[in-house]
């Protein structure tokens, strides 16, 4: 059984660890972070609820939380907010992506952004962005995407060798 001396430097020991990883995670996001206040003036580490602050911070969490891999908690220290509003701050970039073309314009500029930070070129990114989408879909869904493509009007007419397949 550890000591009472033992379990407190243990604890100390890991809170300078914990301390040290959120100064890395906060040197990291803060790259990203500044592209928007440069960009925008806006800053997503500050309180508010306007619609163009909302958006960018919608942005900065998908990319941050997705295409990182960083923890909703980590994300939240670093905007001074609660878990729970990084989670629905990245759902919600799902939901205004698909629906507004304007915020789908703003995400793409940004997502291409970080991305050049990372060093990862976005030649294709309707490619990863469709890829991505499949592999979330059933079969069932997938078979009736492919027929609404097929039956789209750039299409009709050009021979396809594509069956579709129900599985489902």
């Amino acid at each position: 059984m550890k000591s009472f001396i033992e379990l407190e430097r243990q604890r100390v020991a890991n809170s300078i660890i914990e301390l040290e990883r959120q100064r890395v995670a906060n040197s990291i996001l803060s790259q990203y972070s500044k592209i928007l206040l440069d960009d925008t003036g806006i800053d997503i580490t500050q309180k508010g609820r306007k619609r163009d602050k909302v958006d960018l911070t919608r942005i900065f969490c998908k990319y941050v939380r997705y295409n990182l891999g960083f923890s909703s908690t980590r994300i939240a220290t670093f905007l001074n907010k609660t878990h729970a509003s990084i989670l629905h701050a990245a759902n919600t970039y799902d939901h205004l992506y698909f629906r507004e073309l304007n915020f789908r314009e703003l995400a793409d500029f940004y997502i291409t952004r970080f991305a050049a930070i990372d060093g990862v070129e976005m030649e294709e990114p309707n490619h990863s962005d469709l890829m991505t989408l499949i592999s979330c879909a059933s079969e069932k869904t997938k078979g009736i995407w492919l027929k609404l493509i097929q039956d789209t009007e750039m299409l009709r007419g050009i021979a396809t060798n594509i069956e579709l397949v129900e599985n489902e």
